[in-house]
């Protein structure tokens, strides 16, 4: 064995000191940075392969709005009433009804006669003079404004920054 003195024994330790801390050192940064490396990339991966947020689902279809287009009976020249009433009124070009039981009729002179059949003075020289008025056409329906919703207001107008 070797016996080492004490002078000798300190070189060897100074030397050796001098190798171990800063290999010490350079090996504490290593595991730091590769520590550090390693929470950086799994961060990243997890950050690119977050799921999409599912996109909202598409809006209800509107109610179906049914129109029904109301004609109402036309009672003229192609009427059975309405023909035996111009035959036996020659001079009768037309008969129009207003809506307060009003016959008008217009003669192929251009005149026009007003009568209301709700009176009985008119009635009894309209029936003296053209004898029994066909029918009214009947009136259109009523319809019930109350089924059907208001249109939403319009959106309030933006405002100038001026």
């Amino acid at each position: 064995m070797m016996l080492l003195t004490e002078l000798e024994k300190e070189k060897i330790m100074e030397i050796l000191m001098m190798g171990i801390l800063p290999l010490n050192c350079v090996m504490k940064k290593i595991l730091f940075l590769t520590t550090m490396g390693l929470l950086t990339g799994i961060v990243y991966v997890n950050a690119q392969s977050e799921k999409a947020i599912p996109a909202p689902p598409p809006p209800k279809e509107p109610p179906k709005i049914v129109v029904k287009k109301f004609n109402p009976p036309v009672l003229n020249e192609s009427g059975k009433q309405h023909n035996a009433f111009y035959k036996r009124n020659p001079s009768v070009a037309n008969l129009n009804w207003k809506k307060s039981n009003t016959a008008v009729l217009k003669l192929k002179s251009g005149k026009e006669e007003k009568y209301n059949l709700d009176v009985e003075t008119d009635k009894k020289s309209f029936v003296e003079k053209y004898g029994e008025p066909p029918l009214k056409p009947p009136s259109p329906p009523k319809v019930d404004i109350t089924k059907f919703k208001a249109p939403p207001p319009p959106p309030p107008k933006p405002k100038d920054e001026n």
